[in-house]
């Protein structure tokens, strides 16, 4: 797969993908990549899955499921299925790719 981050855009096979923030972080999984958007001022909801012919799969807001719009800060790679991220408020989430729900919560602060 071939995946090249250039500021608020990714290009998977060819196809762009632009976001209104910059591209932090990118982790690949056979059917999509997830993507972080960081910039000095943090997005809401800044975690997006983009399936690899430049689709927007989902964002992570339909995953964790919040009372409120939330900012993430980091994004991990945790196993084949899985990944985490690091809320601005310091929670820990790690979601199951195949299932998409939340199989861990934990305090990081």
């Amino acid at each position: 797969m071939s995946i090249k981050k250039a500021d608020n855009a990714i290009s998977i096979n060819g196809n762009e993908v632009r976001f209104g923030y910059a591209v932090d972080t990118v982790l690949e999984f056979p059917e999509y990549c997830i993507v972080l958007l960081l910039e000095d001022e943090i997005p809401d909801n800044n975690v997006e899955a983009v399936d690899y012919n430049g689709n927007i799969v989902w964002n992570i807001s339909q995953i964790i499921k919040l009372q409120y719009p939330e900012a993430y800060i980091s994004l991990r790679k945790e196993s084949a299925t899985t990944f985490s991220v690091v809320s601005y408020n310091g929670v820990r989430f790690v979601v199951d790719i195949t299932t998409r729900r939340v199989v861990n919560k934990s305090m990081t602060k």
